[in-house]
């Protein structure tokens, strides 16, 4: 009867391990602050549209395609893509180029056939992380830390702080 009970208490010690690595491993995939890791903020205007579910591999994947591409570097960015007769992406580009001068690149789809097809690229992801089909507005503006996009944002804002606010840790 002893080993019994034994067998019984190595079978719940086992069952207890596995349970809190169950949980250790949730945690981690959801990240720090509880919110799932590749998920990023869609905005239409200042107004947060939806969540996109973006897998980080893909995530990273974008990213690299954006700054390889385009020569972009610097951990944090800003990336608008506009078309050079969009009123609304001249009024972004000229807030961008006065406000965060450093940490702004501009790529406009309609005079760039690299970066209409990056937009392209993108836009297909935004799609497949379950975007609605507005996201081929402009401008279309990508907030990038490292190797992880912050927030995606169509349209225009010219608010400063909104801008500080996605591009804080």
């Amino acid at each position: 009867m002893a080993g019994r009970n034994v067998g019984i208490a190595l079978v719940l010690i086992v069952a207890l391990f596995l349970a809190l690595g169950s949980i250790i491993a949730i945690r981690y995939m959801m990240g720090s602050d509880g919110e799932k890791q590749g998920e990023v903020s869609l905005y239409f205007g200042k107004s947060s549209g939806q969540k996109l579910n973006l897998q980080p591999n893909k995530m990273k994947e974008v990213v690299k395609m954006i700054r390889e591409r385009h020569g972009i570097n610097g951990s944090k960015v800003i990336v608008m893509f506009g078309t050079t007769t969009c009123p609304y992406c001249k009024a972004q580009d000229e807030m961008f180029t006065q406000q965060f001068k450093d940490l702004y690149k501009p790529l406009w789809v309609n005079v760039n056939e690299t970066a209409r097809a990056t937009f392209m690229e993108l836009v297909d992801a935004e799609l497949q992380a379950g975007a609605s089909p507005e996201v081929y507005g402009v401008p279309h503006t990508v907030v990038i830390s490292g190797d992880q996009i912050k927030a995606i944002v169509i349209g225009l804002v010219r608010e400063k702080s909104f801008w500080e606010d996605l591009l804080k840790d």
